[in-house]
Parts: structure tokens; sequence; C-alpha cells
């Protein structure tokens, strides 16, 4: 039976180009239905780019889903969209764009690189 080969997938920015919120949209990521990203509730943006710093074992040539989240204080949060990495080859960085999943007027971008 052959060992699996892994990479490591470094998150390394956020990038918000519209935010769905007038004042700002409060962030954080999920990955396999865990929280990854930030350390705290979640991280405002507006616009502009934010370092993430996660770092995760992945299955070359395995898809990796990351779901970016707005926190609601008072109604259920919402799914903004989704990230799609397909681990096949080490490199980067990269860019892939946000998946939309709710209505809003949301534009996110995930940079990251393979080790």
């Amino acid at each position: 039976m052959e060992a699996q080969i892994t990479y490591t997938l470094r998150l390394k920015k956020l990038h918000c180009y519209l935010s769905d919120e007038d004042d700002a949209d409060e962030v954080f990521i999920k990955h396999a239905g865990k929280k990854i990203w930030p350390e705290g509730k979640f991280i405002k943006m507006k616009s502009g780019a934010t370092d993430l710093n996660v770092e995760l074992k992945v299955v070359k040539e395995g898809k990796v889903e990351f779901e970016i989240w707005d926190y609601d204080f008072l109604t259920p949060n919402d799914l903004l969209g989704t990230f799609m990495i397909r681990a096949d080859s080490m490199g980067g960085p990269y860019t892939t764009d946000m998946i939309k999943k709710d209505k809003g007027t949301s534009k996110y971008a995930l940079e990251w690189e393979l080790m």
C-alpha cells in the first residue's frame, strides 16, 4: 500500500474587494466544519487585504474547501461563499476567487501556496 503524499497548504492573505455591509463585514473562515481563522470571533473587513498565516496538511491531488462567513450578533451567521483549492503541485502564491453562496454584494479572494 502506497503512502499518501501530503503538502503543507499555507493560507497567506484574504483580499476583500467589496464588502456586503456598508461599514464592514465581520468575517471568519471555516474548514471541515471548524473555524480556523481568526483567533478571535471575527475580523472586520471593508476593503484591502489581511494576513492569515494558517497552515494545514493536505493530500496531494485532493480538493480543499474553505468557507468564508459573516458574523452576525443577533441572527445566524451568513455564509458569504466558498474557496475551492486543488492541491496538485507545489508552488505559489496563487489566488482563488470566492464562489458566492448568498445574494449579497461581497467579493473576496484567498491567496495561498503549497509547500
